[in-house]
């Protein structure tokens, strides 16, 4: 008969069950131990869902127990795979089966100690001096066989032999019996040992494959805790927020008790809130180590899944123990869904024939392997070598790939949740979470790398720390956001409320009748317009986030210091618009001492005046133009400021004398000739003004809601003979720095009227003084020259 890797069963010629018991005691034990292997598993499952309540400690130490449980399954099933490679390469290479089980049963037993149990009871019987026996027996009477079979001999003949051998020696039934129980039951045993070897090989498949599906389930428990926690932590700090603002207003509302009172909540919140951070924490380090438990988990799986592929017998086995498990799922739920008795035993008709199928395929491939162990053909260690490590890596490409697509969901996640938030905290809290999750994306692409030999040990951890580095900078990056935002918000909460308070003094100013409501409401506004400036300064210079240049820090802070100037300015304007009329009264009387400067003014403006008009009227006269014209109507202009404005502006300015009235005279008794009359003074509507001066005694004129002219004394007398009068005024203000203002533009031309009109006076009178005399000098009374 074909011999076949799969079942080991070796049809031998000769019948005898001497070793039935003990080989069926064999394969009853190993199915026991496998059965305790399975128990062991469960009981480990177990463990970890326990310690997922836990998080922390508990999970790891369960975690090591599963992988050392993993690993002792894992290497019991190796050896058992190896020795049962063995078996068949034994058989197929055409060596004797008795000869094959003395030498191999050993190693069979001790394989068999590292499962425990009543396999390891096994594995002590076959070291002992019976179990020698029963094995120096068996490979006795094997090579009995082998021997007589080599020679030619048929199984009728050599059974007859035996038969009379028994016989003479008074033991023919019991050594018949013997006989046909070894032969039998070795063949049996094989059989029953190999697929109780298949099983264990399963099992400790699906240890390892129940462990990974452990540990991924922990992971993603660990993250909806974490969630939890930080839905719990977000209640915490709007609690703190809430508390925070209802203490706020019973300081201001409720006293001293009422404040006392939500000062206990709010720290008692506050201290709530650190609670949940710190489970925040412990939720974020549990969400790590489940994560390397899951990297843990699926090393033994990786292992088997290499042993297997670099024999080809067991990945054989291997791939029909992954279809039977993919066909009894599908059974299951084939079962689940049905409905009717005829869905169900249709179900189970195709479990049957895909069992069937699924059987005949492995028989197939285990003879295939033997027929090629025997021709010496196929791959060479280094190419099952190479095609193993070929499969590991791509086994961790797709646990890559997994981990990869996790974290990218888990981002979505939380760029979705982030996008329906606007507190800053919050935002600040999804961000760091994205940070980390993209740490443990690009870590988990760093160890398939490194596990796939792309980099070395050294290469993956610079690439690790580079990883963290750049993590780090985020994070800060992400606090100073967060310190930014938490300050803007500050900032504009302040804004908005001197904003409402701002309308509202602007509101009451517009119905306000009273000038001194109206006075502190003004200044209440001005008060406001320099606390939100200072805010904005003080935002400015107190950040710390480095969102600010130095540049703007030092124009923060000269603005800053100039404040208290432009607010002293502004308050003095306010006051200014609101005087009495007995403080407009003083500060007219005030104003007097600002006369000669006004009248010097007036001199130079009238100067350049004659110069020009003198300079026009010669070119004028001489018929000069064009170019040639402008250069004499020059040299003119130099003769004649030389000649004659040079002494008038002497006698003007008072050179002889020095004194004011003396340059008054002057002026006007230098310009009489020119001038003919000099005219009265506008009196803005409400304006008081001095009048009758020149005649002893000062008197006071107001004029009315209308406004009016004052006409000097003696004016009209003067007014035939005199042509007329023009007074140049150029009113000058430098307003550098200062708050501009409708109100402040027209008190400026409210007090350049009233200088305009003393002016106006002043020099009306020198004219009337010093007019006769020029009259008198050029003989032409009422007449220009």
């Amino acid at each position: 008969m074909a011999v076949t890797a799969d079942s080991v069963v070796v049809e031998l010629l000769a019948k005898t069950d001497g070793y039935t018991a003990n080989i069926n005691g064999a394969a009853s034990t190993s199915q026991s131990g496998m059965s305790k292997i399975e128990k062991a598993a469960a009981q480990a499952e177990a463990q970890v869902q326990e310690s997922a309540a836990a998080m922390g400690g508990a999970f790891k130490r369960a975690a090591n127990d599963i992988e050392a449980g993993s690993a002792r399954a894992a290497n019991a099933s190796r050896n058992l795979g190896r020795q049962i490679s063995d078996i068949g390469v034994g058989l197929t290479g055409g060596q004797n089966p008795f000869l094959i089980l003395s030498q191999q049963a050993p190693q069979v037993a001790d394989a068999l100690a590292d499962t425990g149990g009543k396999a390891a009871a096994v594995a002590t019987f076959f070291a002992g001096p019976w179990g020698a026996a029963l094995l120096a027996a068996g490979s006795a009477l094997g090579i009995l066989l082998g021997k007589a079979l080599e020679g030619g001999e048929t199984i009728e003949s050599l059974t007859a032999k035996l038969a009379d051998t028994a016989q003479s020696s008074r033991m023919a039934e019991q050594a018949e019996v013997i006989f046909a129980r070894s032969l039998e039951g070795a063949a049996d045993a094989s059989a029953k040992l190999n697929e109780k070897l298949k099983e264990q090989n399963q099992t400790q498949l699906q240890v390892a494959q129940s462990a990974l599906a452990a540990a991924a389930a922990l992971r993603q428990t660990t993250i909806q805790n974490l969630r939890a926690e930080l839905a719990q932590a977000s209640l915490a700090q709007a609690e703190v927020r809430r508390e925070n603002g209802g203490f706020s207003t019973a300081a201001t509302a409720g006293g001293a008790g009422a404040a006392a009172a939500n000062s206990q909540r709010y720290f008692a919140a506050k201290q709530r809130e650190a609670d949940a951070d710190k489970r925040v924490a412990l939720a974020r380090r549990a969400v790590a180590e489940a994560q390397g438990a899951v990297v843990q988990a699926s090393i033994p799986l990786l292992d088997m899944r290499a042993a297997a592929a670099s024999d080809k017998s067991a990945a054989a086995t291997d791939r029909h123990a992954q279809a039977l498990g993919r066909l009894r799922d599908a059974y299951v739920a084939a079962q689940t869904a049905a409905k009717t008795n005829e869905q169900r035993e249709a179900a189970a008709r195709r479990y049957r024939e895909g069992r069937t199928r699924i059987d005949t395929n492995l028989a197939a491939e285990q003879k295939a392997i033997a027929e090629s162990e025997r021709k010496k053909r196929g791959p060479s260690a280094e190419v099952l070598a190479r095609r193993a490590e070929a499969q590991r890596v791509r086994e961790v490409r797709n646990n890559e790939a997994y981990n990869t697509e996790m974290e990218s969901l888990n981002q979505a996640i939380i760029q979705a949740s982030r996008l329906q938030e606007v507190d800053a905290g919050k935002l600040a809290e999804y961000s760091r979470q994205e940070v980390e999750s993209a740490l443990a994306k690009r870590n988990a692409q760093i160890d398939a790398d490194e596990s796939a030999k792309k980099y070395s040990a050294e290469q993956a951890d610079n690439l690790r720390r580079l990883a963290k580095q750049a993590a780090d900078i985020q994070l800060l990056n992400i606090n100073s956001e967060e310190v930014r935002r938490r300050a803007d918000e500050q900032k504009a909460i302040a804004q908005t409320q001197l904003n409402a308070d701002a309308d509202q003094l602007q509101a009451t100013l517009g119905i306000s009748e009273s000038l001194d409501e109206r006075k502190r409401l003004e200044r209440q506004l001005l008060d406001i317009r320099f606390k939100q400036l200072r805010i904005e300064q003080d935002a400015i210079l107190k950040d710390t986030t480095g969102r600010y240049s130095d540049a703007q820090r030092k124009q923060a802070q000269i603005t800053k210091d100039s404040l208290p100037a432009l607010e002293s300015a502004g308050r003095t304007a306010i006051d200014q618009r609101y005087r009495s009329p007995y403080e407009r009264y003083r500060r007219s009387i005030d104003g007097v001492d600002n006369l000669n400067a006004s009248i010097d003014a007036v001199k130079v403006d009238a100067l350049e005046a004659v110069t020009d008009e003198l300079t026009r009227a010669t070119t004028a006269a001489l018929g000069l133009k064009g170019a040639f014209g402008q250069i004499v109507g020059e040299l003119i202009r130099i003769g004649i400021q030389r000649k004659i404005i040079g002494p008038l502006a002497d006698s003007l300015f008072g050179k002889a004398d020095g004194s004011t009235s003396g340059a008054v005279g002057g002026l006007f008794s230098s310009i009489g000739k020119l001038f003919g009359r000099a005219s009265g003074g506008y009196v803005a509507p409400g304006q008081t003004v001095r009048v009758n001066e020149g005649r002893g005694g000062v008197e006071l004129l107001r004029m009315g809601a209308q406004g009016g002219t004052v006409i000097p004394l003696g004016q009209k007398a003067a007014a035939q003979a005199v042509a007329g009068t023009t007074v140049l005024q150029t009113i000058q203000v430098d307003a550098r720095g200062a708050v501009m203002n409708d109100q402040f533009a027209a008190q400026i031309l409210t007090r350049a009227g009233q200088d305009a009109r003393q002016v106006v006076q002043a020099t009306n009178d020198a004219a009337r003084k010093g007019l006769p005399a020029a009259q008198r000098r050029f003989g032409q009374l009422g007449t220009t020259g």
